[in-house]
């Protein structure tokens, strides 16, 4: 027999583990935080300063939801704090962390005579609540649907559970709570639809009273009826074109796709095994609750719980698939259906671990089932750890862009970054009578005056100019320990700011760039990045100069700072096979500065070409309207002899040179020389 103190140490060691998750995930909800609007956000915004207002507003739909209470929050924070709140953020934290604590109370509750069961199972249900791949739902505010309608939802259960407990107090007051907060999640987003009719269900089970059935269902039909009535616009623009149509994939693709939403993090690595993943854990918690449903006099009130949280969490899943699945499966690892998905994947284990607990097992046998879920807990922070990084680099790579916003200079490259296009962003940033606050920081604009001398910074800064009006990108090392930078003009007027550069210098790095640089600055640890990164306007023009503060903003050291020109320099042509002369063209123009000298590079060398400037790119002209856009015709055209040039592959590069001697060179194009062929011999004809 195994002494009962190993399974006491393993459910102490699993409740420190679940401690451990959620601090991690509290303070990665933390230091992850978008510090800008972001994607939706902007929609969002835009829609409450020009939307019509009232009511209306709120029962206007967000693509296919309707989303109120969402709304609400949105103009709440704009109200108190302008775009720069961290309220509907807060709100979303919060909301997640009573979610668990209802959770743990059923569970506390459940076990309240068996100390080691209950440390055991709330250490597991801490652990998957806590999981950073959940992360998207807490960090930017368009994510709040999420832990808003999953709080109402377990606020739904709970309530409905209480209320129809045999020999409970208060059942009318609990029942009134189940209507409430049924209502909430139905104001939530579409899928809120189904917490009323769910609750009805649970009613019907548990043989609770017939009216709270009733009026449960009647709040079901009435919210989808509201729905249908304001979200037919919404289907009617995919009959007449104005929106792209749906396309509904096979049932195949669907149920793949359905599979694959619960493969929680292996999704993301390989789609196969995330459907597996999935299906295995879908049929656990469908065999758990059709159990539970076929022998509803011994469940528990927690087990009811449980139930229905799998239930809303299988229907959520089901009602996304058919939109989502015809965007692939990999659409299934977005992180904010994680919030619903480890829900499932909790009280899947709630159940799995009430029904087997009156099971006779061996205590050996007993022992190391509990050991192993304590190894896969703690093999889990791997991940935990790895995500928060995930997003902390992501979140990184959001406050440099937000630099180009709090510094009035609008970098359309990097406005990418905030969202796919930059008119929901200059449209709600457009000046407006009596606005609340915005992103702009305040102290752009003053004027700074230092009244002893400072040393100079170590390191080397410069600043790039990029837009037409004289904007300028800050880029360079800084060594000496700041905490900020400003950028003065000739007048001391702070015309930008500077801040450490992101962990992602790519604003249109893919998911899988930010994660290989997480997991290069991992493998660097704890060498320090002395790269800065900021935005300047032309202000009063130059000499500018940088100066370096600390966190109470006093000033620490100061740089000159040199002007140079953003260059753009592409080649279109020659490449694939080429012999004899060879047409080469494409395009260069510098922002703030004259080209004085091309260059054609063959395998990096300069060769002899004949190069014509001036020629129209209408193109290139309209691509870069919204920044420092050529003033004259970008178009270059150069011939070269390939003759010279020895069989296979070669490198042509375009170098530029301007009046100040800066160079750029294009990305380089290859070329194939194919082999020539050989004179007959005449004495063999």
């Amino acid at each position: 027999m195994v002494p009962s103190r190993v399974s006491l140490r393993l459910a102490r060691a699993q409740l420190a583990l679940g401690w451990v998750f959620a601090c991690s995930f509290v303070a990665f909800a933390f230091w992850d935080r978008f510090p800008a609007p972001y994607r939706d956000d902007w929609d969002w915004f835009a829609f409450l300063l020009d939307g019509p207002g009232g009511i209306a507003a709120l029962l206007t739909p967000h693509n296919e939801h309707l989303i109120p209470l969402a709304r609400l929050l949105v103009a709440w924070q704009y109200r108190i704090a302008g775009l720069s709140g961290a309220l509907i953020q807060n709100v979303a934290l919060v909301l997640h962390v009573l979610t668990v604590g209802l959770v743990c109370l059923e569970v506390h509750r459940h076990w309240s005579g068996r100390p080691v069961m209950r440390r055991f199972a709330l250490g597991c249900v801490l652990v998957c609540l806590s999981l950073t791949l959940q992360l998207q739902s807490m960090i930017f505010a368009a994510a709040v649907l999420f832990p808003l309608v999953q709080f109402f939802a377990v606020v739904t259960l709970v309530a409905v559970a209480r209320a129809t407990e045999p020999g409970g107090r208060h059942r009318t007051a609990w029942g009134l709570a189940t209507g409430i907060a049924a209502l909430a999640a139905a104001a939530s987003t579409t899928t809120g639809l189904v917490v009323p009719a769910l609750a009805a269900g649970l009613v019907v089970l548990r043989r609770g009273s017939r009216r709270l059935a009733a009026a449960l269902v009647f709040l079901s039909v009435a919210g989808v009826a509201v729905y249908l009535r304001f979200v037919h616009t919404v289907f009617s623009a995919v009959g007449t074109g104005a929106v792209e149509p749906w396309h509904l994939p096979g049932a195949g693709t669907t149920l793949a796709y359905f599979a694959a939403v619960f493969g929680v993090g292996l999704t993301s690595v390989s789609a196969s095994a995330g459907v597996v993943a999935g299906a295995a854990g879908v049929a656990t918690a469908v065999v758990a609750c059709v159990i539970v449903v076929r022998h509803p006099a011994s469940a528990s009130r927690m087990e009811w719980v449980a139930v229905g949280i799998i239930a809303f969490g299988l229907i959520s899943a089901a009602m996304a698939a058919p939109g989502r699945a015809q965007f692939g499966i990999g659409q299934a690892a977005q992180s904010r259906y994680a919030t619903f998905v480890l829900a499932t994947v909790a009280a899947t284990f709630l159940l799995v671990f009430s029904r087997l607990d009156g099971v006779g097992f061996r205590p050996r046998a007993r022992a190391a089932a509990a050991a192993a879920v304590v190894c896969a807990s703690a093999l889990a922070l791997i991940p935990q750890l790895y995500l928060g990084l995930v997003w902390r680099a992501k979140a990184d790579l959001v406050a440099a862009a937000a630099l180009t916003v709090r510094t009035r200079t609008m970098d359309p490259q990097w406005l990418t970054v905030l969202h796919p296009l930059p008119e929901p962003i200059l449209r709600t940033l457009r000046p407006r009578e009596g606005a609340p606050r915005h992103l702009a920081d305040p102290v752009v604009g003053r004027v700074v005056s230092v009244s002893r001398v400072l040393n100079g910074c170590a390191g080397d800064l410069a600043l790039v100019r990029f837009g037409a009006l004289g904007e300028m990108r800050l880029t360079g090392t800084v060594t000496t320990v700041a905490a900020g930078l400003l950028v003065l003009d000739a007048a001391n007027v702070v015309v930008g700011l500077g801040r450490p550069a992101p962990w992602v210098r790519d604003p249109q790095a893919s998911v899988g760039a930010v994660e290989l640089v997480v997991r290069q600055r991992v493998r660097a640890w704890p060498s320090r990045d002395d790269a800065w990164f900021g935005f300047a306007s032309a202000g009063g023009g130059p000499p500018y100069r940088a100066l370096a503060v600390d966190a109470a903003d006093v000033p620490v050291c100061e740089a000159a700072l040199r002007v140079r020109p953003v260059i753009h320099v592409q080649l279109d042509a020659p490449q694939g096979a080429v012999e004899g002369t060879v047409p080469g063209g494409g395009w260069a123009f510098a922002c703030g500065a004259r080209l004085v000298r091309w260059d054609v590079l063959v395998d990096g060398r300069p060769v002899a070409a004949t190069v014509t400037t001036g020629v129209p790119r209408p193109d290139v002209q309209d691509a870069f309207r919204l920044q420092c856009a050529p003033v004259e015709a970008p178009g270059v055209h150069f011939p070269f002899e390939a003759g010279g040039l020895a069989p296979g592959p070669h490198t042509v590069a375009l170098r530029v040179t301007t009046t100040a001697g800066d160079t750029a060179e294009s990305p380089v194009q290859v070329i194939n020389v194919p082999a020539r062929a050989q004179a007959p011999d005449m004495l063999t004809r």
